[in-house]
């Protein structure tokens, strides 16, 4: 699986709608610092 480079705003998104626990989302936004 190929990971790409999200948007905040497509991390919130999907953390907002079940997709991604927070963990995941804490490790997507350590992308931006």
């Amino acid at each position: 699986m190929i990971k790409k480079k999200m948007t905040k705003a497509q991390v919130f998104k999907d953390f907002v709608m079940g997709k991604k626990d927070l963990k995941i989302v804490k490790r997507d936004l350590g992308w931006w610092g």
